[in-house]
């Protein structure tokens, strides 16, 4: 492993191997990311991909116009392994004061130059035609949205990185950072090793706090449960592959199309946290235990907008901080 480096990223998650590229394309290759287990074995293995450009600012929304312009120009140039699938999205208000809301969102879009737009109920049920009407009052269309694989583009990402110089070491866990007396970082320790660097990014998800602790630091972050259920296709009635993201805020469910079927997660109503005093260093490539009593206000909301996710059978239920 190298004795030095320029910029040490810790982390080889998307956010991880995304920045390394980001910053290599910018001529800084001398950087290191240290991963302490396999890329995308932290939170990344297991998301959901959702991408969608309607936030709640405008900084959020052009930091999504621009992951979207990326991933078209990455899967032109023949990267089909990021999977990328731009199939728009649905927002769907169900309630008025919802609709107004949206409005509100659509018209700070608009002003940085995204392409949304509110549409009526009928319009929607034209776009996604397996929904239940019923107590729409509109919906919010956006063209260019769509999901990923979250696995494929962090490959992608680091290959490129590679590529233009960046090493990446796998399997490498940060033991502790030495500061000098001005608080300066002045080395990375790790169980291969010590690394002399000035500079230390931490895109360590959901291990982040730990390291921030390492330097008197404190990161804000609380993990939290997650989950989202998977279906088998109902035959004849598969999802086509460009059937559109949709959320619906209140019934608490979004949905996207997965092999011909539903896969369904939400916005917990209480959500749980996990590990509240620390994510152990060990917890890699691991799921949660299934948690059906949280999950079921989410899918009594997805059945209520989308009667026939009943006839679906379940694959699995995933909880993943």
């Amino acid at each position: 492993m190298k004795e030095q480096a320029k910029v040490i990223i810790i982390g080889g998650g998307i956010t991880g191997c995304s920045i390394a590229w980001h910053l290599a394309k910018r001529g800084w290759t001398d950087v290191l990311l240290l991963e302490k287990g396999e890329l995308t074995s932290g939170t990344t293995f297991h998301s959901v991909g959702l991408v969608s450009q309607f936030r709640t600012s405008p900084a959020l929304m052009q930091l999504m116009n621009y992951s979207i312009g990326l991933y078209d120009q990455l899967k032109a140039e023949g990267a089909d392994g990021i999977g990328w699938h731009k199939v728009g999205s649905l927002r769907l208000a169900s309630s008025p004061d919802r609709l107004k809301a949206l409005q509100r969102q659509v018209s700070r879009a608009r002003g940085i130059g995204l392409d949304v737009g509110t549409i009526t109920a009928k319009e929607a049920l034209d776009i996604v035609p397996f929904i239940n009407p019923d107590g729409i009052e509109g919906a919010v269309h956006i063209p260019d949205d769509g999901w990923m694989d979250p696995n494929g583009i962090t490959l992608e990402f680091a290959k490129r990185a590679r590529e233009l110089g960046v090493a990446i070491k796998t399997n490498c866990r940060i033991t502790g950072i030495t500061t000098d007396g001005s608080g300066a970082v002045t080395h990375v320790e790790t169980n291969k090793g010590t690394v002399q660097t000035a500079i230390v990014i931490n895109a360590a998800g959901q291990w982040a706090p730990r390291l921030s602790a390492m330097v008197g630091a404190l990161t804000p972050m609380v993990p939290m449960m997650h989950q989202y259920v998977t279906t088998r296709h109902i035959p004849g009635h598969e999802l086509p592959e460009q059937t559109p993201v949709v959320r619906d805020p209140d019934n608490l469910f979004y949905l996207r199309e997965e092999v011909g079927g539903f896969l369904v997660g939400g916005f917990e109503l209480e959500p749980k946290t996990w590990a509240t005093d620390g994510v152990a260093w060990d917890f890699t490539q691991q799921l949660l235990p299934e948690d059906w009593e949280l999950f079921e206000p989410v899918m009594e909301g997805a059945l209520r907008r989308i009667p026939l996710i009943e006839r679906a059978e379940v694959i699995k239920l995933i909880n993943g901080p």
